[in-house]
């Protein structure tokens, strides 16, 4: 069996490093900005809905958006997803008991599935999701002071979608982390 886990982060395929461009970290700070305030500034508390709607607006290359929280007995339940697709998408990490957020919710990673028509370590899940016009995702772990909270699924419709942007979504999942705990 292949193995399963590849983790994001700077020390991605694709992850950009520090000096990477002037304009790239204008628009990462105008990003994460943009959501602290809306964050910090809203008498609205924050919802999971509203997490996956930011999400989809925010992180370049994200088309959908899921939020997995994790329940007792090492089950995961979708409580949010960004439209019908990715609803669809983690109603079969569900289903299946397997896929990139679950793992990401359980295991303490984060996991890039850079194409999912040919990613091994999902296999029923990847083709079901390819089948639903999902190239690439992103499946980072929600934390706060030492606890797991769950997992943020980005999905693309591009193949290689987040091989640049990562840094962008984890950024943006670890303020909804941190606004969702706070909720």
């Amino acid at each position: 069996m292949p193995h399963r886990h590849h983790r994001c982060g700077t020390s991605a395929p694709g992850a950009r490093e520090v000096g990477h461009g002037v304009d790239d970290d204008v628009r990462l700070a105008a990003t994460l900005a943009e959501f602290s305030e809306e964050i910090a500034g809203s008498d609205t508390p924050v919802t999971f809905q509203r997490v996956v709607d930011r999400a989809v607006a925010m992180v370049p290359g994200c088309d959908h958006a899921g939020l997995h929280l994790r329940r007792r007995r090492g089950r995961a339940e979708s409580v949010a997803a960004s439209d019908e697709v990715a609803r669809e998408a983690d109603e079969l990490q569900e289903a299946l008991q397997d896929g990139p957020c679950l793992d990401a919710a359980f295991e303490q990673e984060n996991f890039v599935v850079r194409d999912l028509r040919t990613d091994e370590r999902w296999p029923g899940w990847a083709a079901r999701a390819a089948g639903l016009g999902i190239r690439s995702s992103l499946s980072i772990r929600l934390s706060s002071a030492d606890v797991t909270i769950g997992a943020l699924n980005f999905y693309s419709d591009t193949p290689g979608a987040f091989d640049d942007d990562a840094d962008v979504a984890m950024i943006f999942a670890s303020h909804a982390a941190a606004a969702l705990s706070n909720s």
